[in-house]
């Protein structure tokens, strides 16, 4: 299971009228020290049936989306949520390294 951080949405108009959107979302050294403990809790534990994997911000779930990489379809599964974390380089966000 993941759960997600919701962002803070600001709009704005730019100097030509255009509006832009600003998304920010706050991530505190607390929130990640306590994904790191989490994460060092799982490495003895055994997996069971329903495994916490991480936390995402929604920022990086809605930024996937405009990739075409969406974590709510039904045939993505753990290990292919995993990569994409990995590969974009936001382990900080995982609490287990075991392979789904």
């Amino acid at each position: 299971m993941f759960k997600l951080i919701d962002p803070e949405q600001t709009f704005f108009f730019e100097d030509d009228g255009t509006v832009a959107i600003k998304n920010t979302q706050r991530l505190d050294d607390q929130w990640l020290a306590r994904l790191r403990e989490e994460e060092m809790a799982m490495q003895n534990q055994k997996l069971g049936e329903f495994v916490k994997l991480g936390e995402i911000p929604a920022i990086f779930v809605t930024k996937w989306l405009g990739e075409g990489f969406n974590i709510f379809d039904p045939n993505v599964k753990a290990r292919d949520i995993q990569k994409r974390l990995k590969r974009d380089g936001l382990e900080a966000f995982m609490t287990t390294r075991k392979r789904l």
